[in-house]
């Protein structure tokens, strides 16, 4: 009977040393150094092992790696997209949407595009255009200003104009016969019929036996007679007849502009702007035109971002980057979806227990004011509301 309760204190015994023993590894295993241990100097040899948690690398850095691979993989995505969607498949793609009259806001408008009697010739997509747009814009103007010079002749008319004004206000000299309205006049009195000038001054003209004050002629009448008042209505004339000349030619020239200039960028290669609203075939302001072969490359990348984003979205895309340790999850904010490796899962984990805090009023574990679970017991208490077991001493 000794013997027996001898070996069983031994037993008893040796559990301590080993919890004792376990409790002190446990306890070092938390405890960090301050300073890392220096390394060798001037030896090949690596007796001590490095600190495994030297491995763990920051978040920061094990994200870039981790965008480093997500980029990779997607890039190569993107490489087996194009080699589908080509500039000849993507521009099928522009016929049907303008066939289609499609709307679409991260493409544009594709009806602008359609307008009967005006065609548009694909076969020249993937050429740059040979003009500029100033170069075309220029070239139709000057053209256009030959043809309004050749079909107005604005320098023989204006010619015709200046003789004409001599001729018009040509002054009437002494004993000259005059036929004129006087200014408001009314009746016969008001009437000069072919009488002639016997004397001029400041103030009044005798025409015949009648004496008529200046006042009472209008200015193209008082031309006739005084120099300064001649001068300045020919000068008015010519000024008048010059203006309309001018303004005949710029309407002429804006015209052929307006009906050449849409055909012309269409010629070298340019397409509306489908993007904006103002755009169209019949426009001839340059700012609403792009590169035929730009618009098309626009287009072309549009879908394949299109088909990269959906990938991005797959499951396919999902496995890829879980077989490397990737994982979508929420972000720590609960306000997106961001992509992490599974050392930061663990973290965000530990974190989260780690912020758990004991309930002293029934000793739970949650958020401060949180008590447990309707319906269960607090922790430690053996369900059904039995009493604990004593503990053995």
């Amino acid at each position: 009977m000794k013997d027996s309760l001898n070996q069983i204190w031994r037993l008893v015994a040796k559990g301590f040393c080993l919890f004792a023993l376990f409790a002190a590894v446990s306890a070092l295993a938390q405890i960090k150094p301050m300073t890392p241990p220096p390394a060798a100097a001037n030896s090949g040899d690596s007796a001590e092992e490095e600190n495994p948690e030297s491995l763990i690398e920051p978040w920061e850095v094990r994200k870039k790696e981790m965008e480093k691979f997500q980029k990779a993989t997607l890039d190569a995505k993107r490489n087996e997209v194009k080699e589908i969607i080509t500039e000849y498949k993507t521009v099928e793609f522009i016929k049907s949407q303008i066939r289609r009259r499609i709307n679409t806001p991260i493409m544009g408008d594709f009806r602008i595009l359609r307008i009967p009697g005006i065609e548009i010739d694909w076969s020249n997509y993937n050429q740059d255009p040979p003009k500029s747009k100033e170069t075309i814009v220029d070239d139709i103007r000057n053209e256009a200003i030959d043809h309004a010079y050749e079909k107005i002749r604005p320098d023989e008319r204006a010619q015709a104009i200046l003789d004409t004004a001599d001729e018009r206000f040509r002054m009437v000299q002494i004993n000259e016969r005059v036929t004129l309205q006087l200014r408001q006049g009314r009746g016969a009195a008001a009437f000069i019929d072919n009488q002639p000038l016997r004397g001029i001054n400041d103030e009044r003209v005798q025409l015949g036996s009648r004496f008529i004050i200046r006042e009472d002629l209008d200015e193209a009448d008082q031309a006739l007679f005084y120099p300064d008042v001649n001068a300045r209505v020919k000068e008015a004339y010519i000024t008048n007849s010059l203006g309309k000349i001018e303004v005949e030619m710029e309407s002429m020239i804006a015209q052929e502009c307006y009906e050449r200039t849409a055909s012309g960028f269409l010629e070298n290669n340019y397409i509306p702007d489908i993007t904006k609203p103002n755009a169209s075939l019949r426009t001839a302001k340059p700012e609403y035109w792009v590169p035929k072969s730009s618009f098309v490359r626009r287009i072309r990348n549009i879908l394949i971002d299109i088909q990269i984003d959906a990938y991005e979205k797959s499951k396919e895309f999902e496995e890829i980057m879980n077989q490397q340790g990737y994982y979508y999850v929420p972000t720590e904010d609960k306000r997106g979806m961001e992509w992490v490796d599974t050392i930061e899962m663990a973290e965000r984990k530990a974190k989260e227990v780690a912020s758990q805090v004991m309930n002293p009023e029934d000793g739970t574990m949650g958020p401060p004011g949180m008590g447990p679970e309707p319906g269960m017991p607090p922790s430690g208490m053996p369900p059904g509301g039995m009493a604990p077991s004593p503990t053995r001493r």
